[in-house]
């Protein structure tokens, strides 16, 4: 297998035509004004007419007005902020993607779209501690958070689609760069002790400019280096069939029926076929698809 290759970027351009153009799936058919999907009124509303968030209790010093009613957390410098996070965003519409996403706009700045996502219960300072210590290019992160009557709302990168959008339609280039991307995101979670239990295409966040993020961080759970990586390398043979042909083959085999498309001796088939015994990550990153 080729291991002179590097990781390049997923040329996207070639396979925006095929999706559909109607946005992803599950959104909700009406923004909460009434608009239609999709259609976000950018216009600014004049001075007079501005909507303000409103800020009580006691003034604050000039010049800190962040860290006045904030918590700066680790060496990520994650703002957590305890107050609403609907005092300063509104709300547009909400979609499925890795999860349930709002995605809502500034009140004061209503030209600027951000994703947010919302964690109760249980999830909240599990996901909490998971946004402080988790920041790779490959795995979803959080910008900034609230928390509010129970619950944790995060501000998430705002990626519009899954790996599911894009099942059946990469060349071999394009899913050499996605599965390096994943693999790079694996491989930091297990380093900074965390093991991905649903690792799916659905799961996995999806950029136009190529860039792939690991979501769903709910569903990590502890790991340690001397435990075996077969389960999350079984999940990434999965999501290379799924991407490869649509589908997975029955009974837990590897590979690919269309061998017209997928030759065995391409290093994507002999890559697809090395999952089957590898134990660790890192074996597969020595492989090298790229």
């Amino acid at each position: 297998m080729k291991s002179d290759k590097h990781k390049t970027a997923l040329d996207f351009e070639s396979l925006k035509g095929s999706f559909s153009t109607e946005g992803p799936p599950n959104c909700s058919d009406k923004i909460q004004d009434g608009s239609p999907t999709g259609k976000i009124n950018k216009k600014v509303p004049s001075e007079s007419r501005r909507v303000r968030k409103i800020v009580q209790g006691p003034s604050k010093s000039l010049g800190l007005p962040q860290v006045a009613d904030s918590e700066i957390l680790g060496s990520r410098s994650l703002i957590l902020r305890t107050e609403s996070p609907w005092d300063t965003f509104k709300k547009v519409f909400s979609c499925e993607l890795a999860g349930t996403v709002m995605i809502a706009i500034h009140r004061t700045r209503p030209s600027r779209v951000l994703a947010i996502r919302e964690y109760s219960g249980k999830d909240e300072d599990k996901m909490l501690d998971r946004f402080r210590r988790i920041l790779h290019e490959n795995v979803i992160s959080a910008k900034e958070c609230y928390r509010y009557e129970g619950s944790l709302y995060a501000l998430v990168d705002d990626l519009p689609l899954t790996l599911e959008h894009l099942a059946g339609r990469p060349n071999e280039s394009q899913l050499a760069s996605i599965v390096t991307q994943v693999l790079d995101g694996v491989s930091y979670l297990s380093a900074v002790g965390f093991e991905h239990e649903s690792l799916t295409c659905s799961n996995i966040l999806l950029g136009l400019d190529g860039c792939v993020k690991i979501a769903a961080l709910e569903f990590c759970v502890r790991y340690y280096p001397t435990e075996s990586q077969a389960k999350s390398i079984k999940a990434l043979a999965a999501i290379m069939m799924t991407l490869m042909q649509t589908y997975e083959k029955e009974d837990g085999l590897v590979g690919v029926d269309d061998v017209r498309r997928w030759p065995v001796d391409s290093d994507t088939v002999e890559f697809l076929s090395a999952t089957s015994s590898a134990r660790f990550i890192d074996t597969l990153k020595q492989l090298g698809l790229l």
